[in-house]
């Protein structure tokens, strides 16, 4: 055992002797570089050139005080971090400037925000219902539930239904020097049949103009002059700002609809807001704030604030609102 030994120290010991002969050949310099003059043969009896004292200074001090670590973007063996882009499926730099599901790895770091979840801009860690991402957007504080976006950028309409409603404005006579007009409602079975004047309620319309235009026409085809008349009466809702003009004798198809919302928030986007054209209604998470529905359609609804009076737009839901929305399940405090 101590043979063993004994060889061991001798082949560490050999080793250390030939990385210091290595040492001494890589760092130790040539006779060229000591002489001044450049000549590096020297003969017997020939004049040996004095010795420069700077450069030996030089190769003193790279012996007593060897090179060390200076100034670096990174650690000494530790390499710089990167994260996993999910979206684009790519490796990317940890940086200042890195972004992540649009939010600067800045602001996530900023807000203790777990970077390394793969889902850190649908996580929702003050369970407000608002992911980071829609919070970064808005700049409120994700880690606070009292702050958060406006509830109502998170409605969307879900679809809108046309009500079948058919007028038909019949007839008109004068009654004691007034006018008076008799309109057919022709998919109401209660009262379809109604005689209103100017200023009238009407099935939520107002009855607001009228527009005599009697006429004699010759018919194209008998030669014969007969009586035409092809007078107007309008309807309109004053707060949605529209209006219909009911032409004697013909029927007209009125663009009713009703709207179906939905807000994006977890639990609540299987949960229909239902509002009729012209009608007001509140948003479940802003009770006492009133908006009324000025039209539906394919692209969208509008919406007026009733206090404010201040108009906004409400986009269709599409099935990215509905994958960015943290789920019931999903709602907890990333680690």
């Amino acid at each position: 055992m101590d043979k063993s030994w004994e060889k061991i120290v001798l082949a560490v010991s050999l080793l250390l002797l030939a990385a210091g002969a290595v040492a001494l050949a890589l760092f130790f310099p040539a006779k060229a570089d000591i002489g001044s003059s450049g000549n590096t043969e020297i003969r017997s009896g020939s004049k040996v050139n004095k010795v420069d004292e700077k450069i030996l200074e030089n190769f003193t001090l790279g012996w007593t005080k060897p090179a060390t670590w200076g100034s670096h973007d990174s650690l000494l063996f530790i390499s710089d971090s990167y994260l996993y882009d999910r979206k684009d499926e790519k490796i990317i730099p940890a940086d200042t400037g890195t972004v992540i599901d649009t939010i600067p790895l800045q602001w996530l770091i900023e807000n203790n925000l777990n970077i390394k979840s793969a889902t850190v801009g649908l996580d929702d860690p003050d369970r407000d219902g608002f992911s980071n991402k829609a919070e970064y957007a808005t700049k409120t504080d994700p880690r606070d539930p009292a702050s958060h976006p406006p509830f109502f950028d998170q409605l969307r309409l879900k679809a809108f239904d046309l009500i079948p409603f058919r007028l038909k404005f019949q007839s008109y006579n004068d009654l004691d020097g007034v006018k008076v007009f008799q309109i057919n409602l022709l998919d109401v079975k209660v009262r379809p049949s109604r005689l209103v004047k100017i200023g009238d309620q009407l099935e939520g319309y107002v009855v607001t103009k009228f527009k005599q235009n009697a006429f004699k026409r010759v018919n194209d085809k008998t030669k014969i002059e007969e009586d035409v008349d092809e007078s107007t009466l309008t309807i309109e809702k004053p707060d949605i700002g529209f209006s219909i003009d009911l032409v004697l004798n013909k029927t007209i198809d009125s663009p009713e609809s009703t709207a179906r919302f939905v807000m994006m928030l977890p639990g609540k986007t299987d949960r229909e807001i239902v509002v009729q054209r012209g009608k007001e209604f509140e948003i479940p998470e802003e009770p006492g704030i009133k908006y009324l529905l000025l039209r539906a359609d394919a692209n969208g609804a509008r919406l007026r604030n009733v206090a404010t009076k201040q108009e906004k737009d409400v986009p269709k839901v599409t099935s990215q609102d509905l994958s960015e929305v943290p789920s019931s399940a999903d709602r907890k405090e990333t680690k």
